[in-house]
């Protein structure tokens, strides 16, 4: 069909970085699924919005008629960097996938769980005893970042925090002076990192990427620059939004709690339903390469497309009640970690951090309760900007 035979669908105003979108996301994105889930906003220069999962689905992976080459957030940010391979296409896209694979399989995750249970250990156990804390500063943001410096980069711990500031300035106010430092702040650190790896060889995954090779030639810096940068992402942001998410949904339902505690085994499970209904990352964008028909809606070359995975996680078509949690939901196939050749690398990893974290969580700490209300940050990623929770200590058994 030719654009001339398709009426299409605006609504201007549509901005999932706006305050309005960020305080009523689901609300919004219900509106949207009932009267035109294919919509094109005139914010940020134009794009186009998908929230049905379907159609989600479908550009998601379909990488002959969208390209991520283009950069895959709205609104795009201009830094001297590409995270890669997320913003990347095939075949070379799957050549740098290759070079993160056997650091991040299944198999090597699960290997690792021994190792991340010590380490959400040793953070309950520095604040056990105070029966409150901030979660996300004293544990979700914390977990995930050393699981990423201490078994998988083997760097200097003490750079997290600066790591941490540069990350949140980057993620969550993409418009801003910040945005640029922070990108600045972490290119820096990377390039430093593989200078020091290509001096001195010691193994693991940044000396995978060091040392690797695509199109028969060697990774040069920028592609281990934008390679790292994702894996941090992947650790200081989008994991610890996951795990804060889920104490949220731990502290508002006591009875989930006492279930869960009573029952490990269906920790699993819930764990799936928290990813689907709080996803750590709202959305991403694609660039039509050519002229294509998404949901009766002709999108043309060239315009950007914005796939809401929250909206999809929340298609009532897929999801009955989808916005209500429903721990024993199953099965969940929902799109959180993504689908396609670019669904995230390090989903399985993500999955033994959040069962670990969840497991210790409920058996260190009993009665969770929140201490205050919940803001939320939201860019493209969205999780708690701190979630103050009090608790009844429970010292594990030795």
């Amino acid at each position: 069909m030719t654009s001339e035979q398709i009426e299409q669908r605006t609504c201007p105003h549509i901005d999932f970085t706006s305050d309005e979108t960020r305080d009523d996301l689901y609300g919004v994105i219900g509106r949207l699924q009932q009267a035109c889930p294919v919509v094109r906003t005139e914010a940020h220069g134009g794009y186009w919005v998908l929230t049905d999962y379907q159609d989600v689905s479908a550009v998601l992976c379909d990488y002959e008629n969208f390209t991520s080459t283009d950069g895959v957030t709205v609104p795009r940010v201009e830094v001297p960097l590409r995270a890669l391979p997320m913003e990347s296409d095939v075949p070379i896209q799957q050549q740098y996938r290759k070079l993160l694979n056997p650091f991040l399989s299944p198999a090597r995750s699960a290997a690792l769980e021994p190792r991340v249970r010590e380490i959400v250990r040793e953070y309950i156990d520095r604040f056990i005893d105070d029966g409150h804390c901030n979660a996300v500063a004293a544990l979700a943001q914390q977990v995930p970042s050393t699981v990423l410096f201490r078994l998988m980069f083997e760097a200097d711990e003490s750079d997290m925090e600066s790591l941490h500031e540069w990350v949140a300035a980057f993620a969550y106010e993409p418009t801003s002076p910040k945005a640029m430092e922070g990108a600045l702040g972490l290119i820096s650190w990377c390039y430093a990192l593989i200078e020091e790896r290509r001096d001195n060889p010691r193994g693991g995954i940044v000396q995978g990427v060091v040392d690797g090779q695509v199109d028969g030639r060697p990774v040069d810096d920028e592609e281990a620059l934008g390679i790292l940068s994702l894996l941090i992402f992947g650790g200081f942001d989008t994991t610890a939004n996951a795990i804060a998410s889920s104490i949220v949904h731990l502290a508002r339902n006591p009875q989930l709690q006492a279930e869960l505690r009573g029952h490990p085994h269906r920790i699993k499970v819930a764990m799936e339903e928290f990813l689907r209904f709080d996803p750590p990352v709202i959305g991403l964008a694609r660039r039509a390469k050519n002229d294509v028909e998404v949901g009766g809606q002709l999108i043309p070359a060239g315009e950007a497309v914005y796939f809401s995975l929250a909206g999809a996680n929340h298609d009532p078509h897929k999801f009955p009640q989808p916005n209500d949690l429903e721990p024993e939901r199953w099965p969940n196939k929902h799109l959180t970690f993504g689908a396609g050749v670019h669904r995230c690398v390090g989903s399985h990893l993500a999955r033994v951090m959040l069962q670990v974290a969840l497991e210790e969580i409920l058996t260190s700490m009993h009665d969770i309760e929140l201490a205050g209300p919940v803001e939320y940050y939201q860019a493209t990623a969205r999780g708690p900007k701190a979630l103050n929770i009090t608790f009844t200590p429970h010292r594990r058994e030795s």
